[in-house]
């Protein structure tokens, strides 16, 4: 195929797709929003560049160009886009809805941005209940934690990984499947290449401690809390960049292949199986409960 990405296809491109029996479509969604050195469209590029390559391993689409969800605590920069979980659950219905009625049956979603959570999974579950069919959320951070667990890399504590995160010596590991998600996209051109490394000298600030005793808190007890940042800083504010264009070039071709890597051991084709499948049950299931077929 010439592309994957729905967004690029030609019409008749996504009719032959469609023709030939591909139902499968691989939905990018993220967010605008603070992010230190990197791009503020970070979080919506990781997940295209999960989902083209998903979409090229499983024989799906990519949908792209789906950066405007609901953010968390970011709001307190002006560079965050701001949309509410309302908004953002609704928004992916009416997507959901147009996917299905163009002949996508199997509908995954991808996210790399920890509060999506809230709104994608609230709306797998109405959206199921309104027409039956599953929704399959996929957030890449879990992907990674696979990643890592195959390749020895031990799961951290929270408190490690902030630690992590202020250190300024292994911020480009983390960073290097950010890198690599623009390469894919084409779009490493957009990732700032500074001599000396120390061009945007912005230093990850440490939380007012009313907030980081409440985060603690919440971890104790299994809760789940609403709060906003006490400064832009706190969100991933520290990083050194790319010293070189030959420096950002080796991190976007390692983080490049890691994607791929990644994206290559999912089970999906297992999962697009078993959603034939699970087809057939909730059909049984609506024969035996008739209310099923209405408002639940």
């Amino acid at each position: 195929m010439r592309t994957r990405i729905l967004n690029k296809m030609l019409a008749s491109e996504v009719e032959e797709y469609l023709a030939r029996g591909g139902n499968t479509i691989f939905m990018a969604t993220g967010v605008v929003e603070v992010h230190g050195i990197i791009p503020i469209d970070v979080e919506q590029i990781v997940p295209e560049a999960y989902s083209v390559c998903l979409a090229e391993e499983f024989d799906g689409l990519a949908l792209i160009n789906n950066p405007y969800f609901f953010p968390g605590g970011t709001i307190v920069s002006n560079a965050t886009v701001q949309m509410s979980v309302r908004d953002s659950i609704d928004y992916l219905m009416k997507i959901w809805h147009s996917l299905v009625a163009q002949g996508f049956k199997k509908i995954f979603i991808v996210d790399a941005h920890g509060p999506a959570t809230l709104y994608v999974d609230a709306a797998v579950r109405d959206f199921f209940q309104e027409t039956k069919v599953m929704v399959c959320h996929i957030n890449m951070r879990s992907a990674r934690a696979e990643y890592n667990k195959r390749h020895g890399i031990p799961q951290m504590s929270m408190e490690q990984m902030m630690a992590r995160m202020r250190d300024p010596e292994n911020m480009k590991a983390k960073r290097v499947q950010e890198y690599g998600a623009y390469r894919i996209m084409g779009q490493e051109e957009y990732l700032p290449v500074v001599p000396g490394g120390k061009g945007i000298p912005v230093e990850m600030a440490v939380a007012d401690p009313r907030l980081t005793a409440l985060q603690k808190a919440c971890r104790d007890c299994g809760v789940k809390a609403a709060y906003y940042f006490s400064k832009p800083e706190e969100h991933l504010g520290y990083d050194d960049p790319a010293q070189s264009v030959e420096e950002r070039d080796a991190l976007c071709a390692q983080g490049a292949a890691e994607i791929r890597e990644i994206a290559s051991l999912m089970p999906i084709k297992e999962l697009q199986d078993a959603l034939d499948e699970y087809e057939g049950y909730i059909k049984d299931v609506q024969e035996k409960y008739p209310r099923l077929k209405g408002i639940y």
